[in-house]
């Protein structure tokens, strides 16, 4: 085999490796679409009074449990302090924005929407907070609301797999105590894939990239 027929059977090799390179990126970024949406709802309708026991919350209503719901109210030097909180495991996500005085803020959400692309953030979180220092400044934070019914947007794992739950909540804060009602949890049986590992990323850029400069190539020859 002359050495012009070599290069020509490895470039062609060299090619069919960058089709399939961006045919397994494009399978992993279009995975999260391939299932059909099945949602189970459990109602709870339960209260928590300022300081109270706080609800534990297991979206399949099994022993493993996907996050806390708690109120809290107290006293820290010259800091009033209420608040209500959500917190639960690394696994345990919450669509929200990022730390804000030590804590994370999730978003109150309309409704159980499509969680997948939005930004997930971990715990500590707090749903909303009041804080006064002595009787001079005092600020409430957090983007819920008193008294408005809105969804936290909650992504749990079962078996390692990622699922997209919504818990519809109830919160009340003011000087100086907080209190919340969990009314109602549903999450979807379907898993749910996350914005790709960044090596699933490079490897569908390293195909797209590759085949473009081929077809230049081709075109300058």
């Amino acid at each position: 085999m002359s050495a012009a027929e070599q290069r020509k059977n490895t470039a062609s090799d060299f090619e069919k490796k960058l089709v399939r390179y961006a045919l397994m990126g494009g399978a992993v970024l279009g995975a999260s679409t391939a299932a059909q949406a099945s949602i189970v709802t459990n109602t709870y309708n339960e209260n928590i009074s300022d300081n109270g026991t706080p609800i534990q919350v297991s979206f399949d209503q099994t022993s493993t449990i996907d996050f806390t719901l708690s109120a809290t109210s107290g006293e820290d030097g010259p800091f009033f302090y209420a608040g209500v909180y959500v917190n639960g495991p690394s696994t345990t996500l919450f669509a929200g924005a990022p730390e804000s005085h030590n804590y994370n803020l999730p978003f109150a959400l309309s409704g159980e929407v499509n969680l997948v692309g939005m930004n997930l953030v971990g715990s500590p979180a707090k749903l909303r907070n009041f804080v006064k220092f002595k009787t001079e400044i005092s600020e409430y934070g957090g983007y819920w609301s008193n008294n408005t019914d809105a969804y936290l947007g909650v992504i749990f794992q079962r078996s390692g797999q990622n699922y997209e739950g919504w818990a519809e909540i109830s919160v009340n804060v003011t000087d100086p105590s907080a209190t919340a009602t969990l009314i109602q949890t549903a999450y979807d049986t379907t898993p749910v894939t996350l914005v790709p590992e960044p090596s699933s990323l490079a490897l569908f850029a390293l195909g797209a990239l590759g085949i473009a400069a081929v077809k230049k190539r081709r075109k300058t020859a």
